[in-house]
């Protein structure tokens, strides 16, 4: 019998993974403006003071990050986030949208909080809230469909995937999750679209070739289903990954 395939889901960096039954979803933070303006000399320097008062004391009546401007306080957040204080970046967030209520990147690096915490129409209250400000950023497009797909709202998830590659014609992560949809649907002449377009925009990612793979196999390309298996295995580096991609191949081979 032939193993059942799950093509991935990405955004654009593997970084958070969410594990499905059926699929992986990679979800990333928002990139925060590095070059808004601060009417602060060295404001670097102010968040790494911050980093080491939060560490060292309690808080005291004063925020230690009054005067912050939002891209940095996004900083901090996403900063406490990564080094494991996950209450203490929500509560940055929280403390931040109540000064900056209409910063796009601040609900937007909010929302994909809320996200990690399974907490999925908060965090697409916040998203939505972020695409109104401003609804011309790709990627609060692409991280709304994640949020549509664990609704099963797919049809919404794909009118976001769709204007996400419209605003950016080269958004690896929205055709690469337009391609898992179209697949997941069984539109697999729609996913190959999609997952050649991936390998041109980016021909050393790994997982376009698995997916390119999964789609040929569909469509009883075989010959081309074991040569982009066989790429993907030359180029992965996950090793979670390499033991399907081995069971899969060796199947196609015999058949």
């Amino acid at each position: 019998m032939q193993k059942k395939i799950s093509v991935l889901l990405i955004s654009s960096c593997l970084c958070l993974v969410f594990v499905s039954a059926c699929l992986s979803l990679v979800f990333v933070l928002a990139q925060v403006n590095s070059d808004a303006t601060t009417p602060q000399d060295d404001v670097d320097q102010t968040i790494e003071s911050y980093l080491g008062k939060i560490s060292n004391e309690p808080h005291v009546n004063s925020s230690p990050h009054v005067g912050l401007p939002a891209d940095k306080l996004a900083k901090v957040a996403l900063q406490h986030f990564d080094e494991g204080r996950y209450s203490l970046a929500m509560q940055t967030m929280d403390d931040a949208i109540t000064r900056f209520p209409n910063d796009d990147q601040l609900r937007s690096v909010r929302a994909s909080f809320l996200l990690q915490e399974q907490k999925i129409s908060a965090a697409l209250t916040d998203i939505e809230k972020a695409i109104s400000i401003n609804p011309d950023k790709a990627e609060y497009y692409l991280n709304r469909f994640i949020m549509y797909h664990h609704f099963k709202r797919d049809k919404e998830g794909l009118a976001d995937l769709n204007k996400a590659i419209e605003l950016d014609n080269d958004f690896l992560a929205a055709y690469f999750n337009r391609g898992g949809l179209y697949f997941t649907q069984g539109e697999f002449e729609k996913a190959l679209e999609d997952f050649q377009t991936c390998v041109a925009i980016s021909p050393h990612t790994p997982y376009c070739y698995f997916n390119r793979s999964a789609v040929y196999n569909e469509l009883g390309k075989t010959a081309k289903a074991i040569k982009d298996m066989q790429h993907f295995l030359e180029l992965n580096q996950q090793e979670s990954w390499k033991k399907t991609a081995e069971e899969l191949l060796a199947n196609w081979q015999l058949n």
